[in-house]
């Protein structure tokens, strides 16, 4: 490991730590003097892979071989670019997810569920028939670590790990937990109107939601755990980052609701996963940025995504909504270069907060300089 990646490393840990009171961490680059493919993007032209159109291709997961080879052309390697060191904030680790290609529908599989899926030559998408029609349904269900699509998903990352020990970082997919899973097991529909009419049984379905994404969650971590240590090479990053030890978070689903609907129903269930696994790390969707203020008592979060979509309001201008909802709770946001430059002249860019700055410096040099003002920077008052 390089002694800048090493430093990166250690600023997101005392950053995740809340040992950085009214200082940023940034994201920037620099334009590459050489407009050269990625590593991706030529194995995608040499195998002339379809990457947007999703299809009826044969699901990656049943190929673990052609999967492995796609996400090791898929990683960011440090070692092979050409372009001077930008000494951003940026922790250069070879980190991939091969179970998202189960797609999200997988989870109700686990439970008898039809599953479909739908793949492009890069990605695979899911969705399954609703496990829980009737409310008689949800008693005897139970999660089963021996059911064939659970040790199906665990089979690609024992492959993963037996082909790739100590050179891939590796990572579940985010949990689906609470509502998100009462959506794929009750359908959507349902699921939302269960909110207003069923709530005892969306809480007890709800229960059932939390043993299943830490029994599950725990299943992938034995798994990936040693590998992953051996290829971050720091046992703190390593002991606190978003791989095997702290899970992604999800309120999607709460985002299509009242702020009330996550009050009532979904805070406590968060709050008993963060404090199963001492932290993890939140997405926060565009459609979901009015449950911030409810999310932001949720003690413990790791750090949170403040997310933004395409046609949707960005995050962004409202970073400010978001720090003042969210306590001390470590945030990440995307902003323009010119943005970012005035809050940094200006002084306006709250504290705890990561940006990942979308648009090029000309220059290594001019971004290392970038870089110097936000080591220095701190809030005033």
């Amino acid at each position: 490991m390089d002694d800048w990646n090493r430093t990166a490393m250690d600023r997101k840990v005392a950053f995740w730590q809340r040992r950085m009171p009214g200082q940023i961490l940034a994201v920037v680059s620099a334009r590459s003097s050489h407009a050269e493919p990625s590593r991706w993007e030529r194995y995608c032209r040499e195998h002339d892979l379809e990457t947007e159109r999703i299809g009826t291709r044969p699901p990656l997961f049943e190929d673990p071989a052609r999967l492995f080879e796609m996400c090791e052309a898929r990683v960011s390697l440090p070692e092979e670019s050409s372009q001077p060191p930008v000494r951003t904030d940026t922790v250069r680790v070879p980190g991939c997810t091969p179970t998202v290609h189960f797609g999200e529908g997988i989870h109700g599989a686990f439970f008898g569920g039809k599953v479909r899926f739908s793949s492009s030559d890069v990605k695979t998408e899911s969705v399954c028939d609703p496990v829980i029609t009737d409310w008689a349904q949800l008693d005897g269900l139970r999660f089963d670590e021996s059911h064939p699509w659970v040790q199906r998903v665990l089979g690609v990352l024992r492959y993963f790990v037996e082909r790739g020990f100590g050179r891939l970082v590796l990572a579940p997919y985010c949990t689906i937990d609470g509502l998100n899973f009462a959506l794929f097991m009750r359908g959507a529909s349902n699921a939302f109107m269960d909110t207003y009419d069923s709530r005892p049984q969306l809480r007890r379905l709800f229960d059932l939601g939390f043993d299943t994404t830490i029994r599950y969650w725990d299943l992938q971590r034995a798994i990936i755990e040693e590998s992953n240590e051996a290829a971050i090479g720091h046992p703190e990053f390593a002991r606190l980052g978003p791989f095997h030890a702290k899970p992604g978070l999800s309120v999607d689903a709460y985002g299509l609701c009242r702020v009330e609907v996550f009050e009532e129903i979904g805070r406590e269930h968060l709050q008993r996963l963060v404090d199963y696994y001492g932290g993890g790390f939140l997405h926060i969707h565009s459609r979901g940025h009015h449950l911030a203020p409810a999310v932001g008592k949720v003690r413990g979060i790791t750090q949170i995504d403040c997310g933004e979509d395409p046609g949707w309001e960005r995050a962004f201008p409202k970073i400010r909504y978001f720090r003042d909802a969210t306590g001390d709770t470590p945030l990440m946001v995307r902003c323009t270069l010119e943005e970012f430059r005035r809050g940094l002249r200006d002084g306006s860019l709250p504290g705890g907060v990561t940006y990942y700055v979308q648009g090029a410096c000309e220059t290594a040099d001019e971004a290392n300089r970038l870089m110097d003002r936000v080591r220095e920077y701190r809030v005033s008052g």
